[in-house]
């Protein structure tokens, strides 16, 4: 694996120049989104997508000719596809665009959160390079802002519905993953998994302790009382021991 995610490669498809020129604007905000163009029409888009070899496609659906769905279904059979978000003033063609596989479906107008979010998730289905190293930064969101946050700074991270939730200082951080496959990516060295919901760093453990109430914690050196579950008891025991 790397040590920094790559910049991704991102097309924007819609057929109103303001539109492209909104989504254009908020992707500049991304330090590591490259808008490599545009298409304003699915004929178009298809030969860009060809031409670019994009990592992701911002997809308008409405369009004259080829609308978003046909390209979407295109794109699909492609052997080595782009991650699609797409983006509409439309609800109803929800099902349609999550039965080809879409990262996200965005309601125009788009806001920079939301689309924050989907160039979050494009960059968790990423595959990783197995070079043998685990992960030393990773890319995350914090309000409307995707940053490189050094994991060398993190106390401890939590699951947070789709999302792990990284803990720095006084700052905590989103990213789309799940707590399974951020596990494996982390060096065991440096973090422990102590509980279904909960991941540590080795080195801000103050105290494990056993609870009057029955099972076991732990203290971090910022005050924060993390529980262990009996899954992972031994593995927290074994911490000690080394």
């Amino acid at each position: 694996m790397t040590n920094s995610e790559p910049h991704l490669r991102l097309l924007i498809v819609d057929d109103e120049e303001l539109a492209v020129d909104r989504l254009r604007r908020i992707c500049l905000r991304f330090s590591n989104v490259d808008v490599v163009g545009t298409a304003t029409s699915g004929e178009e888009a298809l030969g860009e997508i060809e031409r670019l070899q994009p990592d992701v496609v911002l997809l308008d659906i409405t369009m004259p000719g080829i609308d978003g769905i046909e390209v979407g279904r295109r794109i699909k059979s492609m052997p080595s596809r782009p991650a699609v978000i797409f983006t509409t003033a439309h609800e109803k063609y929800a099902l349609d665009a999550f039965s080809l596989d879409a990262v996200h479906y965005l309601l125009k107008p788009v806001l920079d959160a939301d689309l924050a979010e989907a160039v979050l998730r494009v960059t968790a289905r990423r595959p990783k390079d197995t070079d043998g190293a685990f992960l030393q930064e990773i890319w995350v969101s914090r309000g409307y802002e995707l940053c490189r946050l050094d994991l060398g700074t993190v106390e401890f991270i939590e699951a947070d519905g789709d999302y792990m939730k990284f803990h720095a200082g006084t700052k905590s951080y989103m990213h789309y993953t799940t707590i399974k496959r951020l596990e494996a990516e982390l060096d065991p060295r440096r973090f422990v998994r102590v509980h279904r919901s909960f991941i540590v760093a080795r080195r801000g453990v103050k105290t494990i302790s056993s609870r009057s109430q029955g099972g076991w914690e732990l203290t971090l050196e910022n005050g924060r009382v993390v529980p262990i579950s009996g899954t992972y008891l031994e593995r927290v025991r074994g911490m000690v021991n080394r």
